[in-house]
C-alpha cells in the first residue's frame, strides 16, 4: 500500500526524494514511471529497473565506487520505502 507521501506524488506529478549512503536521490512516482521499467520489472530484471527509475545520472552517482549485491538491496529498499512499498 501507497504511503501518504507517494499518493501525493502520484496526485501532484511531484518528484520523490530520499537518501542513500549520504547522497540525495530523485525519482518519479510509479505512475509516472516509462513503461520500460513496468516491463523490466514484470521480467524480473530489477537492475535494469533501477538503473531507469534513477536515470543515467543517478545510476553514475551511485555506482561512482564499487557494489557489491547487498549494497544494490540496500539502494532498493531505499527506492521501495520512497514509493510507500517497503516490506514487500
Amino acid at each position: 500500500m501507497a504511503n501518504a507521501r507517494t499518493v501525493k506524488a502520484d496526485a501532484t506529478g511531484e518528484n520523490l526524494t530520499f537518501e542513500h549512503d549520504g547522497k540525495s536521490y530523485t525519482i518519479t512516482p510509479p505512475t509516472d514511471w516509462d513503461v520500460e521499467i513496468h516491463g523490466a520489472l514484470e521480467d524480473e530484471r530489477v537492475i535494469a529497473a533501477v538503473k531507469l527509475i534513477l536515470g543515467p545520472a543517478q545510476w553514475g552517482q551511485y555506482t561512482v565506487k564499487p557494489r557489491n549485491l547487498a549494497a544494490f538491496y540496500s539502494l532498493l529498499t531505499d527506492i521501495e520505502k520512497a514509493v510507500g512499498i517497503s516490506g514487500n
